[in-house]
């Protein structure tokens, strides 16, 4: 999770510089609209990874509420700012609650994970593995989409 907490800095760093540019080319009127999309981001990389661990601990139950709580929570907390007059920094504020509650549990659910030792990975013969899968599902994923297009 650390590495994409770096990612996400260089995303904050870009926005942070180019914020005029975002936010005229994007036609943002609000700026909390554009920041609270990037928090969005960050809870948009972890999501995936927390909810790897839980289906690689076989932790259903814990990741069926995860799920649940992702779609119900977001859903629930838009609504309600939306009703309560919120704009569209509201409805993201809505979106990044109900995100972060997700993963708030999905994090409780794994912390002990987080927080033991750690081993040293071989990265070698896992990329000899998964670099074969990933361009043979890319290619297939590319020459679905590029039929479309063209």
């Amino acid at each position: 999770m650390r590495a994409t907490f770096y990612i996400w800095l260089m995303m904050v760093g870009v926005t942070f510089f180019a914020q005029a540019h975002w936010m005229a080319a994007l036609k943002i009127m609000n700026p909390a609209a554009l920041w609270v999309t990037v928090l969005i981001g960050l809870a948009s990389l972890w999501a995936p990874i927390v909810k790897g661990v839980l289906q690689g601990l076989q932790n259903f139950l814990g990741l069926g509420w995860v799920l649940v709580l992702d779609g119900a929570g977001r859903f629930a907390a838009i609504a309600l700012i939306l009703w309560l007059g919120g704009q569209a920094a509201g409805g993201m504020t809505g979106a990044l609650a109900g995100q972060g509650v997700s993963l708030a549990l999905g994090v409780w659910l794994i912390r002990r994970l987080l927080f033991a030792p750690r081993e040293r990975m071989e990265w070698l013969p896992w990329l000899r593995r998964v670099v074969p899968l990933s361009l043979g599902i890319g290619s297939i994923q590319f020459m679905s989409n590029a039929d479309v297009v063209y």
